[in-house]
């Protein structure tokens, strides 16, 4: 099937931007709707009312990359997401604050979803490292967040760094990520996407020891060092993994491996967060975020 309508790029983007600011809630954020990042929580706003948080950082970080291509074009609509960027960063860091982390989400019927006071995912990864990536967290608010992530969701004996926690139960209705057993995919086990974001929020508050020993985690040739790792990992040492099980049972085994996106955004790390590689209008930009025991790296583009 194919489209009778036709529009540049550009008008793409705004359309798409357009259609988020018509789905805002009741809280200034997005309708998270069938599910998010995490499409397994698509049961939170069927009803049309759940709202994500992630969303909202994604969201607030769009409109901060994007806005001066539309300030150039539409100084109207410019206006517009300018004015609602800065709701978002007060509802952001009001109302999805929860003492010493950022929740997740609100359901249709108002239920907070990653609180304290949360039965099932207490903390999620993403809301904390996407408070810091995102640039809306208030910086001692979003340090704080990133504590909270590495007190409740990194295992560092074991390598592995948790999506959230405890996980979810078909009972919490949540959506599908509830059938996932315990520990499982991103019911709680390490869902790779989110222990990237992770380490580039840390190497991003310039703590890359952190940000290191997370990319450290993730790859695979360090599950496979020995025999022992090799047994309990049981996937390639040479192809990046979607999840890892932290269930008490297969605790450290691979799940998902070959899997295309989370070895795109490994490398990305690698380059731009930690070595500092970047391209900016043309020209090449350094500015590394190594850790302190190393003395050198050498980079051939």
């Amino acid at each position: 099937w194919q489209s009778r309508e036709s529009a540049t790029l550009y008008e793409h983007c705004v359309r798409a931007m357009k259609l988020v600011l018509k789905r805002t809630g009741q809280h200034g954020l997005p309708l998270i709707l069938a599910g998010d990042w995490n499409d397994g929580m698509n049961a939170l706003g069927i009803k049309g009312k759940g709202e994500s948080v992630w969303l909202g950082w994604f969201f607030f970080d769009t409109i901060s990359k994007f806005s001066p291509f539309i300030k150039e074009r539409d100084q109207e609509f410019y206006n517009v997401l300018t004015k609602h960027a800065k709701e978002l960063y007060n509802a952001l860091n009001t109302v999805c604050w929860d003492g010493t982390w950022y929740v997740r989400a609100f359901d249709d019927n108002g239920r907070v979803i990653g609180s304290k006071s949360s039965s099932c995912a207490k903390i999620d990864a993403i809301s904390q490292a996407w408070s810091v990536l995102s640039g809306a967290g208030k910086s001692n608010m979003a340090k704080q967040a990133m504590e909270s992530l590495e007190k409740h969701l990194i295992d560092y004996d074991k390598g592995i760094l948790k999506l959230l926690t405890p996980p979810f139960t078909k009972d919490y209705k949540a959506g599908y990520i509830g059938d996932y057993l315990p520990g499982i995919r991103e019911n709680g086990g390490q869902y790779t996407h989110g222990a990237i974001w992770s380490a580039q929020a840390f190497f991003k508050l310039g703590q890359n020891e952190k940000g290191a020993s997370i990319l450290d985690m993730i790859n695979p040739i360090n599950h496979t060092l020995n025999r022992r790792k090799t047994d309990i990992y049981k996937l390639e040492p040479y192809s990046v993994a979607a999840d890892i099980y932290s269930n008490k049972e297969n605790y450290g085994r691979g799940g998902w491996s070959w899997y295309t996106a989370s070895s795109a955004l490994y490398f990305n790390a690698v380059l731009t967060s930690m070595l500092g590689i970047k391209m900016e209008k043309g020209k090449i930009n350094i500015q590394p975020h190594i850790p302190n025991d190393w003395q050198e790296y050498q980079v051939k583009i």
